[in-house]
This record gives C-alpha cells, sequence and structure tokens, in this order.
C-alpha cells in the first residue's frame, strides 16, 4: 500500500501485525511509533514509515478500542497519525513490511465535498478486517467507497509485502 490517489482522509494509524492469521488478530497491534519532531517518520516493527504528500501532519491520540476495531483492538488513546482532509499522500516502508493493518478515523464522506462518494485508491488489494460499515470495495480491492453521510472507521488489511 504506497499511494491514496483521492484522499480525503483526516486520520491514520498505520499498525504491522507479522505472522498473524485474521482469525488470530483480537487484542494484538504493534502501532508505529512516529518522531515526534519530524512527525511525518516513524518506526514500525524495525521498518521505518514515512509518510509524504500529507498536508499539515499532526500527531493525536485516538481511542482505537471501540466495536469499529474489533479484530485488533488497541489503547483508547493510541498515537495517530493526522492531516488535512483533501491530502494524497504516499505511505513508504523501508525494509518492506507484510500484514500491515491501516487504522482508520474520520474517512469521510460525510463534509468531504465532492463528489458525493469518496473513493481511496490503493496501488495494493487490501480486506475489511474490522468496522467500515457503509463501505464498498471494489475494483480488485483496491478501491473503498465512502458514503457521504458517514465518518467511516475500522480496520484494512494489507497481506504484503508492503513498501
Amino acid at each position: 500500500m504506497r499511494r491514496l490517489t483521492s484522499s480525503w482522509l483526516k486520520t491514520i494509524a498505520l499498525i504491522l501485525l507479522s505472522g498473524w492469521s485474521s482469525a488470530a488478530l483480537a487484542d494484538v497491534g504493534i502501532p508505529t511509533v512516529w518522531d515526534p519532531v519530524l512527525i511525518t517518520t516513524g518506526n514500525l516493527a524495525g521498518s521505518t514509515v514515512t509518510m509524504l504528500d500529507a498536508q499539515s501532519p499532526s500527531l493525536e491520540a485516538f481511542d482505537l478500542s471501540g466495536p469499529d476495531y474489533a479484530a485488533a483492538r488497541l489503547s483508547p488513546s493510541t498515537v495517530t497519525f493526522n492531516f488535512s482532509t483533501r491530502s494524497d499522500w504516499i505511505a513508504t516502508f523501508d525494509p518492506p513490511i507484510e500484514n500491515l493493518l491501516l487504522y482508520v478515523v474520520f474517512w469521510r464522506g460525510v463534509a468531504g465535498g465532492p463528489p458525493d462518494i469518496i473513493t481511496y485508491d490503493f496501488d495494493q488489494p487490501f480486506t475489511l478486517l474490522s468496522g467500515l460499515g457503509g463501505t464498498t470495495v471494489s475494483n480488485g480491492n483496491t478501491r473503498l467507497s465512502v458514503q457521504p453521510d458517514i465518518f467511516a472507521e475500522g480496520i484494512l488489511e494489507f497481506a504484503g509485502p508492503v513498501s
């Protein structure tokens, strides 16, 4: 997963689960440790994560323990990478990682602006692991569409390897 080509994303938390099957994920996760000075760089299980082209990047704690994150709950105060809506971004991982979980918070539909249905396109297929009600997956499991009347929250899983 490297690029979101039509991004209206507000917040993401990149998480790695290495060597686990989807059925064994409950209450397991390794959150990215973001650099509090550089903000757009972090460490995820020995891989350097770099976020490029995100507008107004910041770090913010969110509750990733609710029902939308039931497949792999995290702390109620997990530090996440946050940025402005309408940001197209690229995430890179060096070295590549497998079994990436992408925790999403406030993916829009609502208040995202035109078009009415917002799409998020990735360069690798994913599966919906948890939450994300009101969304649809298409284009060979590389596109997530969010209806205009919701803020989607949940977990996407990329089997990898992701670079």
